[in-house]
C-alpha cells in the first residue's frame, strides 16, 4: 500500500483501535467528585424530594447554556420524557389538534402524539436533505394543523429554520424543537432550543451530553413551562394531568458536570469533522458529486459527517472499505431502521425525500484526545476512500 497505508499500520502498533470514543460521558469532570457531591447533599437533605439543589443547580446551568430564564428549564427522565411533557401540556391547554412531524427523526416523537390523542401528519424531507425546509411543510398543512416538530438531525441545524418559524408565527401555530441531537448547536450564533415554542433535548447515552438516560423540556413562556413542570410532578399538586417525569438526583449531578464538559468536546469534535469533510469532499468531487455532502456544517456540534454516494453500489463500496479500516458508520435509510417514518403508524403515503437519501451513509466523529488519534482516524478515512476509488476504477 502507499505511503499512508504504511502509516496506519504504524500507528495501529502505536495507538490502536479502541482509543476513539462515541461515548462522550465522564470525558473532562472526576467520578469521584461526583460521589462526594451525592453524598454530601443527601446528607443534610438537599439531595432528595421534588426540587433539590442538584435539580436547581442543572436547571440554572442550562438556562445559562441556552441563555434563558432558569424558570424556563425544565429537567427531565428522558428526551421523550420531555416531548410527553410538553404534549400533555398543550393538549390539557387547548386540546388535541394535528401535528406536523419529520419524516426522518425518531420513532418516539410519533408515536408521543398519537398516544395523547393528536392527528399526526409526516412531513417528507426535501429532496437531498435530512430535514424538511418551510416549502414541505406548507404542502403538508391543513387547515387542521395546529403545531409544527422541526428537528435539527445529526447536530446539526435545520437550515431553514427561520422560514419554518415565520409559518409558524404567520398562523398562529405551535412550534416544537426536537434538539436531541443537537446540543450546542447555534444558528446564527443563536442556540437552537431558543426558536420554538417548546423545545425538547436529550441527554440519553450516546448524546454529547449523556447522563445515561435523561432530558430536558424548554419553553420561555412562563405558563408552558409552569404547566410542564407541574406535569412532570414536580409540583405538590395533583392535578388533571400529572405524571413521573422528574429527572433523578444523580443524573442532575451528572448533567451538570457533562455540561460544563460541552464546549470543550465541541471544540474537539469539529476540529475532526472539518478534516473528515475535506477527505469526503475529494472523494466526491472525483465522482462528480461536489455538494453531496448532507446537511448544513455552519453551527454544528462535530457530531456527524453525512455522506450521499452516488447510488446503492457505491454506498456498499464505501461500507465495506469503512469496515475494513473499522471506522464507524451507519446507514440510518436501510430497512427497518427507526429513524424512517415508513417505519411508523403514521406514515400512510409514499416518501420520495426519504426515497433521495436512501444511500446516505453517516460517519459519527469520535471524541479524540492527541494528535496522534487524530492523524490516525483520519488516516483510516482516507485509505477507505483511496480504495473506493482503486477498486471502482475512479483514477483508471
Amino acid at each position: 500500500m502507499d505511503a499512508c497505508g504504511n502509516y496506519v499500520r504504524y500507528c495501529r502498533l502505536d495507538v490502536g483501535c479502541d482509543v476513539v470514543r462515541y461515548l462522550y460521558s465522564g470525558d473532562g469532570w472526576d467520578v469521584e467528585s461526583l460521589v462526594d457531591a451525592v453524598r454530601a447533599r443527601h446528607a443534610d437533605g438537599r439531595g432528595s424530594g421534588l426540587g433539590s439543589d442538584a435539580l436547581r443547580l442543572a436547571e440554572e446551568k442550562a438556562a445559562r447554556e441556552l441563555v434563558m430564564e432558569p424558570a424556563s428549564v425544565v429537567m427531565t427522565s428522558s428526551g421523550t420524557g420531555a416531548l410527553t411533557a410538553a404534549v400533555c401540556a398543550i393538549t390539557e391547554k387547548q386540546g388535541a389538534g394535528e401535528v406536523l412531524v419529520p419524516a426522518f427523526g425518531w420513532t418516539s416523537v410519533a408515536s408521543v402524539f398519537l398516544v395523547m390523542g393528536w392527528s399526526v401528519r409526516v412531513v417528507d424531507v426535501g429532496r437531498h436533505s435530512l430535514v424538511p425546509g418551510a416549502a414541505e411543510y406548507l404542502r403538508a398543512m391543513t387547515e387542521k394543523t395546529s403545531a409544527l416538530v422541526v428537528t435539527h438531525m445529526r447536530g446539526m441545524p435545520n437550515p431553514d429554520l427561520s422560514g419554518v418559524r415565520q409559518i409558524c408565527d404567520e398562523r398562529s401555530l405551535l412550534l416544537i424543537e426536537d434538539c436531541a441531537q443537537a446540543w450546542g448547536v447555534t444558528v446564527s450564533s443563536r442556540k437552537v432550543g431558543t426558536f420554538g415554542d417548546f423545545s425538547v433535548f436529550s441527554s440519553q447515552e450516546n448524546k454529547l451530553i449523556s447522563t445515561g438516560e435523561g432530558g430536558i423540556c424548554v419553553s420561555e413562556r412562563k405558563e408552558w413551562s409552569s404547566l410542564v413542570r407541574r406535569v412532570c410532578g414536580y409540583r405538590s399538586e395533583r392535578k388533571a394531568t400529572t405524571l413521573n417525569l422528574r429527572m433523578s438526583d444523580m443524573q442532575a449531578e451528572i448533567f451538570v458536570r457533562e455540561l460544563g464538559a460541552l464546549d470543550s468536546r465541541i471544540f474537539r469534535l469539529r476540529e475532526l469533522q472539518n478534516l473528515i469533510r475535506r477527505e469526503f469532499d475529494a472523494y466526491l468531487e472525483t465522482r462528480g458529486r461536489k455538494r453531496e455532502i448532507l446537511g448544513s456544517y455552519e453551527g454544528s456540534n462535530g457530531q456527524a459527517v453525512c455522506v450521499l454516494p452516488a447510488g446503492k453500489k457505491d454506498m456498499e463500496l464505501l461500507r465495506s472499505k469503512l469496515r475494513k479500516y473499522q471506522v464507524r458508520h451507519y446507514t440510518p435509510c436501510m430497512e427497518g431502521d427507526p429513524h424512517q417514518a415508513r417505519h411508523w403508524v403514521a406514515a400512510d403515503k409514499p416518501l420520495a425525500g426519504l426515497d433521495s437519501i436512501s444511500n446516505y451513509v453517516d460517519i459519527p466523529i469520535p471524541l479524540v484526545s492527541n494528535i496522534g488519534e487524530r492523524d490516525y482516524y483520519v488516516a483510516c478515512v482516507r485509505n477507505a476512500i483511496w480504495e473506493v476509488l482503486r477498486d471502482d476504477g475512479a483514477w483508471d
